[in-house]
Formats: structure tokens, C-alpha cells, sequence
């Protein structure tokens, strides 16, 4: 059943996961320029707001030295209906587990956003890890119940006041690698 649901919502192809890129020949690389996109349209909500450019890109390559980053590309009309960069996924590492952090950008769909999701939680269920942790906001709790039904997550429980940035309850769900 839950592999027939993934194989209904990917029949025109998955979602591409890959690594950021941040340069290429010494200039920012064209991934930058859709994370500052994002960024000006209120993306990036933990990340300070007001600064340039410059400041911008600088801030990503710090951030680069603590986690590993990642793009979520699909199909959009934005993009002529080709695959193009619909979300920005962090990767913090901490011994055998991982935790992943997303911000879709303004312009995906709730569609693209689904098919990400699935597709990443997918892909994680294979790669060598122990577990992935996730944490979601209510607001977002129907969303990560909802990507349940895909088979590629689990709730595990709920941590009242647990968000660190005092935006209230936190509610985890975790997918276990192949470690």
C-alpha cells in the first residue's frame, strides 16, 4: 500500500537530491542565487535578517563547515516545467544519527514539497546512518502525518516546549538508515 502511494506520486520521476554548490571557478556558484532568492522573500527564517549579498554568501559558507548541505530539485513551472531548486535541506551530523533541516523556498508547490520530503526520507532509509530525527512545529505536524502514509517516516512522540527558539511543542519523527 505505502509503496503504492510513492510509486503514484513519483510516476513522472523523482525528486533530485544533491550537495549544494557553493563555488565554481573562485565566483558563487548559481545554487547561491536561488538560496538568495529565497532568502529576500523570507526563507531562511533562523538565519539573521537585512544582510547583502555578500553577507549572505559568506553566512552559507560558514554554515557549510558545520553541516552538510543539500538541494531538492523537481519539476516546476518556474523553471519551464524542468527540474529546478525547490528547497535547501541542512544536514547536521552527530555520531550515527542525523538530523535534517528543510526551507523550501517561496515559489514550490505543496505538491513539490510532499515529493521532496518522501523522496528524502526515501533516500535516507538506505544511506549508512543509524536514524534521522526530525522535528516539526505543530503547525507542521499534519504535513509529517500525512508523509507517514508514504512509509517513510515514523512518530515517535511529542517534547512540550521543546523548540529551542520558544515557538512551542515539538513533535519527533525519526527514519531509521542501514547501520
Amino acid at each position: 500500500m505505502t509503496k503504492n502511494k510513492r510509486d503514484l506520486l513519483f510516476k513522472r520521476g523523482r525528486p533530485l537530491i544533491r550537495e549544494l554548490v557553493l563555488e565554481e571557478n573562485g565566483k558563487p556558484h548559481k545554487d547561491i542565487g536561488y538560496l538568495w532568492a529565497s532568502y529576500k522573500r523570507g526563507g531562511f527564517e533562523l538565519f539573521p535578517r537585512g544582510m547583502t549579498e555578500t553577507e549572505f554568501f559568506n553566512h552559507m559558507k560558514e554554515f557549510s563547515e558545520r553541516v552538510e548541505m543539500l538541494i531538492i530539485d523537481d519539476f516546476h513551472k518556474e523553471y519551464g516545467g524542468n527540474m529546478g531548486p525547490l528547497c535547501f535541506v541542512s544536514v547536521k551530523h552527530i555520531g550515527q544519527k542525523i538530523e535534517p533541516h528543510a526551507d523550501v523556498f517561496p515559489w514550490a508547490t505543496p505538491r513539490n514539497i510532499l515529493r521532496g520530503t518522501v523522496a528524502l526520507f526515501q533516500m535516507l532509509r538506505y544511506k549508512k546512518i543509524g536514524c534521522s530525527v526530525t522535528y516539526a512545529l505543530e503547525k507542521s505536524k499534519p504535513f509529517f502525518d500525512t508523509v507517514i502514509e508514504y512509509g517513510v517516516l515514523r512518530y515517535v512522540g511529542k517534547i512540550p516546549n521543546g523548540d529551542p527558539w520558544g515557538r512551542g511543542d515539538e513533535y519527533v519523527y525519526t527514519v531509521r538508515g542501514k547501520k
